[in-house]
């Protein structure tokens, strides 16, 4: 008898068709699912990445304020006259509205943009610190500066030897060869255009044999004005230098003045001092946006301005004021927060004060404190050399929003969210940042947090000046 084959009825068919389909959604759904969970945990770690670079580059630059400088001129009783007759030089410093402070700058127009009007994507509830370093950073070494006189500024040069040029191209501290770098042809006016750009932008210290410090100005660099010079041996650069030295043999009835050689020579260990300002501006490319931007700024005139304290603003300085090319370098994107403060030191025992904590993320010392020693708004305690420690902390939020995500902008000590919480206990937990209010969800942040001790603070400046 022949066996009868049977085929799936088209119930059997439905319920295959059906159970494959709960398994094929299952499936996607896991997939997604691990998709969006990759993909967060891709750009929390891009933007882990990022925070990370911005904290250890801040550090460095930060570690190396006044570097062949001073922390503070005023208090510096290695600078003489004291302050410099050319400005108050301070190795970091405050500016007008510096904590807490929501006015951003545009990065294309240089125009001020405030939490009103810089657009609607921007929290309202964060407001970043901005901060203003100066020391060797470009050419981290001294080097010799002859031609100076007792009889105005004379002819400054540096000259083509191991001391003097050859330094500014070998950045080994402890090289001893004698000779030129190789590759380098100091017979030309070609090594002039290698270090002078922004050269107009700095300010030159000069150490005389004592150690007795003073700072002037720096004209631009002209490379057809050395030409000439450059074709002899030895070789040697010219310098425009814009304000005076102050000699002990300059008749002026003060003890205080470089030291000057009864037999004329005029030469003094010498380097070049970096300006640089620390600010969150408008990101130009993403509107609403902003990033974490070092601007460098002209060093001479921030340095006359920073010593009236409040007045000092230092997007009035940039570079294009004083013959230079603006020049910024962005330090981190999407930033959500930056928060500086200090630990000052105790005036007569240099001593780190203790610092009051409110709650466990609230700055000490918010809002210009009036016993703080980067208070701005008074000239009593207004004393940067003080600073022993720079604490930071930085927040910056991931490229994609989590759909569903709440927004958290702050959270106090008692749980409590939103502006009450900010205006409560300000600069407490942030959570999540709203990207695009037009989307549901917000985006998780990476808040990182450090504090860097200021060597050049605490190796100098333990006592007041005259």
């Amino acid at each position: 008898m022949k066996a009868i084959r049977r085929g799936f009825t088209l119930v059997e068919l439905m319920v295959a068709l059906l159970l494959a389909g709960l398994v094929s959604i299952i499936t996607f759904q896991l997939f997604d699912t691990t998709a969006d969970v990759l993909g967060e945990i891709d750009s929390l770690a891009e933007s882990t990445g990022q925070a990370r670079f911005a904290m250890e580059r801040m550090r460095i630059d930060f570690s190396m304020a006044g570097g062949l400088a001073t922390p503070d001129s005023k208090r510096d009783i290695w600078v003489q006259p004291s302050p410099s007759p050319n400005g108050r030089f301070m190795a970091l410093t405050g500016y007008e509205n510096w904590q807490d402070n929501t006015t951003r700058n545009d990065a294309d127009t240089g125009d001020l943009y405030t939490a009103e009007n810089i657009g609607a994507a921007t929290d309202p509830y964060v407001s970043a610190d901005g901060l203003v370093v100066f020391g060797a950073y470009d050419f981290p070494l001294s080097f010799e500066v002859a031609g100076f006189t007792d009889v105005g500024v004379g002819t400054p040069q540096i000259q083509a030897h191991g001391r003097g040029l050859y330094k500014l191209y070998s950045p080994d501290p402890f090289r001893t060869d004698l000779a030129p770098p190789a590759g380098v042809d100091f017979e030309t006016a070609d090594i002039v255009d290698a270090i002078s750009t922004n050269w107009s932008t700095r300010v030159l210290r000069i150490s005389d044999r004592q150690g007795y410090m003073q700072f002037v100005g720096l004209g631009e660099m002209d490379a057809a004005d050395h030409t000439a010079s450059m074709a002899g041996a030895p070789a040697f650069v010219a310098l425009d230098v814009l304000d005076n030295p102050v000699f002990k043999s300059a008749g002026t009835g003060s003890d205080y003045g470089l030291d000057v050689n009864p037999d004329g020579d005029t030469s003094y260990d010498s380097a070049v001092i970096d300006a640089f300002w620390y600010h969150v501006e408008q990101d130009p490319d993403r509107p609403g946006l902003t990033r974490l931007v070092r601007s460098r700024i002209c060093a001479r005139t921030a340095a006359v301005a920073a010593a009236i304290n409040i007045e000092f603003k230092p997007w009035d300085h940039l570079p294009s004021t004083c013959g230079g090319t603006n020049e910024d370098i962005i330090i981190a994107e999407r930033i959500a927060d930056f928060q500086i403060w200090f630990d000052c030191g105790d005036p007569i025992t240099g001593r780190v004060e203790d610092a009051v904590w409110d709650d466990n993320w609230i700055r000490p010392n918010h809002n210009n404190d009036a016993a703080h020693c980067m208070n701005v708004t008074d000239s009593t305690v207004y004393e940067p050399g003080l600073a022993r420690f720079l604490n930071i902390r930085l927040t910056v939020h991931a490229e994609a929003e989590r759909p569903g995500l709440a927004h958290s902008i702050f959270e106090d000590g008692l749980g409590n969210y939103g502006p009450d919480a900010l205006l409560a206990t300000p600069n407490t937990r942030l959570k999540t940042f709203d990207i695009n209010p037009d989307l549901q969800g917000a985006a998780p942040v990476v808040t990182m947090q450090t504090s860097i001790e200021l060597v050049n603070h605490s190796f100098r400046n333990a006592t007041p000046g005259p």
